[in-house]
């Protein structure tokens, strides 16, 4: 640990120092005080990206002072670029080697999720037919009220004209009854 943080602190400024201004402007998250500060602790670009993230750390809390937010800042900043060990660390490919029966157990469980999955897809297609009848349904049950109560209304009307109707011939019948026993008195 101490011996990268030595050799970053004997290290002098030179070109890297452009790398490193060119780091802290290109993340805009970044306060160019801490380049200032990482400059004046003879870190330079090639300390950022090729140290581990312990050691980075020690060295961002311990050596320069900066703050925890900073330190983190800085971290992900890192973790970003592709040249830097962080990047390759998060990025590289593991293998894993697994049993017979790992594999075995592992093949089961996706057959049992494909499985599921088509559950779950067949369920959520007869949902949806059973929506679409339950409308239906509700279509077709609406429209025979409504026809019965066309029906019923056409019916009503009719009885109406019809009393109407009845009312008025009994009305004329008694008119001219009264008509005619006023001409004999």
């Amino acid at each position: 640990v101490h011996s990268k943080m030595s050799v970053a602190l004997e290290t002098t400024p030179g070109e890297d120092d452009d790398a490193l201004t060119d780091f802290f402007e290109l993340h805009n998250n970044l306060d160019a005080a801490w380049c200032a500060v990482l400059k004046a602790h003879n870190i330079d670009y090639d300390v950022l990206t090729q140290s581990a993230e312990n050691d980075l750390k020690e060295m961002l809390l311990n050596i320069c002072k900066l703050d925890l937010l900073a330190v983190i800042k800085i971290l992900n900043a890192i973790r970003q670029t592709p040249e830097s060990l962080l990047y390759r660390v998060l990025h590289t490919t593991q293998i894993s080697i697994v049993s017979h029966e790992e594999n075995k157990n592992a093949d089961m469980i996706q057959k049992e999720s494909a499985r599921i999955q088509k559950s779950i897809a067949d369920i959520s297609q007869t949902l949806s037919g059973l929506q679409i009848s339950e409308k239906a349904a509700q279509n077709i049950v609406n429209d025979v009220f409504d026809e019965m109560v066309r029906i019923a209304n056409q019916r009503r009307n009719e009885l109406l004209q019809q009393i109407d109707e009845m009312a008025k011939a009994k009305s004329d019948r008694l008119q001219t009854q009264q008509n005619v026993f006023n001409e004999r008195v």
